[in-house]
């Protein structure tokens, strides 16, 4: 499942998806949002998760997106050779128009699809932002819409060990808040709570599961110190080569999610096994 070869191709297409945004954002945040994708098209984690969705799904009749990068859509649609409904709750999120695609304001805990009517579903790294036992509740509910023989391609961070991450504003403009105020902004599974809040939550069969971690061990925390401000040249410079750092500083892991050491990314790709 090594990316790397897809690397510029996937590059290309957020930047024309990017640059096909900017004349359409109507809020200062859906602008400022343009303007960093435009530079730094795709995150870099999103290589292998991107990687780990395309990989895993076949021919279908209906995806669904739940919270992706936007970009993956199209990627989806000419894979799956099926219409993509790409879903959001940020409605600032969804691009207003792209042929073949069709955009959905909605909440992952409260799918707008009835028991078994999507037959392909993914969502990379938008799970872990659901506050509380919220993440499993999204899992039960992506079983519930998910066809007989459906596959559904799930991506979030993991850590050795279970942290949350709380900030002082909303970048979602719908994150939950705890008595001081705080805004729940992600959690970072380690390999029990993985289990518990996605794999057993969702009830579904497990056809496999991956994980990469940086390499080597502290090299993530420095790069996300060199990005801590966004609008900063420093921020920038470093994102701009994204695509070099995940092919040299990401790394697969043996044994998958359950043998990670360091700051890491798990996929696991579940299946609804039925008549």
């Amino acid at each position: 499942m090594t990316p790397a070869p897809r690397f510029a191709r996937w590059w290309w297409a957020g930047f024309r998806s990017s640059l096909a945004m900017l004349p359409r954002a109507r809020t200062r945040r859906s602008l400022k949002l343009a303007i960093r994708q435009l530079l730094c098209p795709i995150d870099l984690w999103r290589y292998y998760e991107l990687a780990a969705v395309l990989d895993s799904i076949t021919a279908s009749d209906r995806a669904l997106d739940i919270g992706s990068p936007k970009v993956l859509a199209g990627f989806v649609r000419a894979a799956a050779g099926s219409a993509v409904i790409c879903s959001d709750i940020a409605a600032d999120a969804l691009p207003r128009s792209q042929p073949g695609l069709e955009f959905m304001q909605c909440d992952a805990m409260r799918l707008p699809f009835a028991d078994a009517s999507i037959s392909t579903l993914y969502s990379v790294s938008a799970i872990e932002h659901i506050a509380g036992t919220g993440d499993s509740v999204a899992m039960r509910e992506i079983a519930r819409v998910l066809a007989p023989n459906g596959l559904a391609v799930v991506t979030v961070p993991i850590v050795p060990k279970y942290e949350e991450r709380w900030v002082d504003a909303d970048p979602y403009g719908k994150q939950a808040r705890d008595a001081r105020g705080r805004v729940f902004f992600s959690r970072y599974y380690d390999w029990p709570a993985l289990d518990d809040r996605i794999v057993c939550a969702a009830e579904l069969h497990v056809r496999a599961m991956h994980a990469w971690q940086e390499s080597p061990a502290g090299w993530y925390a420095r790069y996300c110190r060199a990005t801590a401000r966004p609008a900063s040249l420093r921020s920038i410079g470093t994102k701009l080569f994204d695509p070099v750092w995940a092919a040299r500083c990401i790394v697969p892991v043996d044994g998958g999610p359950s043998h990670v050491t360091r700051h890491g990314i798990a996929a696991i790709v579940f299946e609804k096994r039925g008549k």
